[in-house]
C-alpha cells in the first residue's frame, strides 16, 4: 500500500470514528454516560501519543492558588506540563492543577448542536476565569472543543455554527486584565472541530488602529482531527519555547479550504 500524508492524517479521524462506535454497537442506547466517557478516553489517548513524555493528559480541575474556592468545572482533558512541577493531585485518572502548569483544556462531546456548543464554551470559560484570577494571560491556556459528529442542523447549514458560537462566546466577556494590546475583550475556544470536516478558529486582529475578533471556518475534508492536533501541538511548542511544531509543518501543504462564508465577526 502506498503511504501518503493525506491518508495518514485522514486515518486519525477514521481511527476515532471506528473505535467510538464500538460501545454503541454493543450496548445500543443504554448507559449514555459510559459512551461519552469512552469517547473522552479515545481522544485522550490520541493526544497523549503526540505529546512529550513530560506532559500529562487527564481529566480534572484547575484551581486558583490565590483562592482554592475559585476553580474550573471538571474538564474532559487537561494537558499539563509536569517538567517542573507535579500536579497538586493526581490519582485515579483525575488531576487537580494550578493554571500556570496547564497548557490546554479540551471539551469532548458526541454531537455538535447549539446545546453542546454552549456547554463547551461555558465549561472552557471557567478555566480562563481561574487563570485570570491568577494573573495569567488568556493565551497561555489553549482551549479546544472536539465533537465526534455533527447534529443535523450543523450538517445542513454549517454557517449556523457561527451564530451559535458567537452567541455563547459573547455571554462570557473576558476580564480586561486577561487581554492586552487593545484587543477585543471576548474569549472563546481557540479551535472547535468535528472529528472529520468542520473546523472553526477564533482569531484576534488589529488593523488601522481597530481591533476585531473573528471566527474563521474551514472544510477540512476528513482532516479536522489532524488540524485540531496541529493547533494544539503548535501552541505547546510555543509554550516550550520552540516556536514551531514539526507535526504542523508536516500537515501544512494539505488542502483545507474555507467554508462559505469563511469568516464571521464576533467584534467588528
Amino acid at each position: 500500500m502506498k503511504l501518503t500524508k493525506l491518508g495518514y492524517f485522514q486515518s486519525l479521524a477514521e481511527e476515532l470514528r471506528s473505535q467510538s462506535s464500538r460501545v454503541r454497537q454493543l450496548i445500543g442506547d443504554a448507559h449514555w454516560g459510559h459512551d461519552g466517557r469512552h469517547k473522552e478516553v479515545l481522544l485522550q489517548a490520541l493526544v497523549r501519543r503526540h505529546c512529550p513524555s513530560t506532559v500529562l493528559v487527564s481529566s480534572g480541575f484547575v484551581i486558583s492558588q490565590n483562592n482554592p474556592e475559585i476553580l474550573s468545572s471538571e474538564q474532559d482533558l487537561l494537558v499539563v506540563d509536569t517538567s517542573n512541577e507535579a500536579p497538586l493531585f493526581h490519582q485515579g485518572g483525575l488531576v487537580i492543577v494550578f493554571p500556570h502548569t496547564v497548557m490546554a483544556a479540551i471539551s469532548v462531546k458526541s454531537t455538535m448542536t447549539d446545546t453542546t456548543i454552549k456547554s463547551v464554551v461555558d465549561g472552557l470559560a471557567t478555566v480562563r476565569n481561574v487563570a485570570s484570577d491568577c494573573n495569567r494571560e488568556a493565551k497561555d491556556i489553549w482551549c479546544g472543543g472536539f465533537f465526534y459528529t455533527l447534529g443535523e442542523a450543523c450538517c445542513s447549514a454549517p454557517s449556523g455554527v457561527y451564530s451559535s458560537l458567537k452567541k455563547h462566546i459573547l455571554a462570557h466577556p473576558a476580564p480586561k486584565s486577561t487581554m492586552d494590546h487593545g484587543l477585543p475583550h471576548v474569549l472563546g475556544p481557540d479551535v472547535m472541530v468535528d472529528a472529520e470536516n468542520l473546523c472553526f478558529l477564533l482569531d484576534y486582529e488589529r488593523s488601522n488602529g481597530a481591533a476585531s475578533a473573528k471566527i474563521r471556518g474551514y472544510d477540512c475534508q476528513g482532516l479536522a482531527t489532524a488540524v485540531f492536533l496541529s493547533c494544539l501541538l503548535e501552541h505547546m511548542a510555543l509554550r516550550f519555547g520552540r516556536g514551531f511544531s514539526v507535526f504542523s509543518d508536516f500537515l501544512v501543504d494539505l488542502p483545507v479550504p474555507r467554508l462559505d462564508p469563511g469568516v464571521s465577526s464576533i467584534v467588528p
